[in-house]
């Protein structure tokens, strides 16, 4: 397979490309496919985490890289020094926001949720205990005043202390 851009402007063509059995999810054996066509660079990142937010979500992908332009959401992490955490912010000013964070296996590790503009992460897993260093995936949507529905899709933070 060669490197497939996710097409923009409603053209849901790059994650199609990846339901192989074309039922427009994600099923594990394509998802895992996919993490195999990434490590070996040919599949664009972009891709790829698309990929992990259909799968992760079992969305129909069909639907949802066609409307991924209209629902843009974008999202603003905040370290301070001294914080013990992350600062989640957005450019909307939605009714309702959620955090999800997962690690890099795919275990969810937080979720938070806010009416404000903000939702802050301590860096601990639900447990209560500080997760390791490493590579986590997030995930932020919100509903706005109509109620529909804005994602920032799934994207990937490095935690290093």
């Amino acid at each position: 397979m060669e490197a497939v851009p996710l097409r923009r402007g409603g053209d849901s063509t790059g994650l199609l490309v990846l339901d192989k059995n074309g039922d427009c999810h994600l099923s594990d054996s394509e998802f895992f496919a996919s993490v195999d066509e990434w490590i070996a660079t040919r599949i664009t990142d972009q891709l790829f985490f698309d990929a992990v937010d259909g799968w992760i979500g079992q969305t129909n992908i069909c639907k949802s890289a066609r409307a991924q332009d209209e629902r843009n959401l974008r999202v603003q992490i905040l370290s301070k020094r001294g914080s013990g955490g992350l600062s989640f912010s957005w450019n909307q000013s939605p009714q309702n926001v959620r955090v999800e964070i997962f690690s890099s296996s795919g275990k969810e590790v937080f979720r938070g949720t806010s009416a404000n503009s903000k939702i802050f992460w301590s860096l601990r897993n639900a447990s209560g205990r500080a997760v390791p260093n490493g590579v986590y995936f997030y995930r932020v949507a919100s509903l706005d005043k109509t109620g529909r529905l804005h994602s920032a899709g799934l994207k990937m933070l490095l935690v290093l202390r």
